[in-house]
């Protein structure tokens, strides 16, 4: 395992999760969790703009992102937490 774990470009702990989630069979959930966590910021100011960079999230903004970011990630821990219990 800790061959397969050092190819992961993940942190050790979510590597190592997302392996012991294969044969469990949860492997999807985990790796959607593990993606979520990795992400720090997508949104960057050029030049300190601030208005222009809200303007940007603005028009990206709409109901299925904001599912995205609340509700899905609540259910794919949800199913991570049953999938580990295991």
């Amino acid at each position: 395992m800790g061959l397969q774990l050092a190819e992961l470009p993940l942190d050790a702990r979510l590597g190592a999760a997302l392996l012991a989630a294969g044969p469990l069979g949860c492997a999807g959930d985990v790796a959607t969790v593990a993606a979520m966590l990795c992400v720090q910021g997508v949104w960057f100011a050029g030049g300190g703009d601030r208005r222009a960079l809200e303007a940007a999230k603005a028009r990206c903004a709409t109901s299925h992102s904001a599912r995205v970011r609340g509700g899905d990630l609540q259910e794919q821990t949800k199913a991570l937490q049953v999938c580990m219990s295991v």
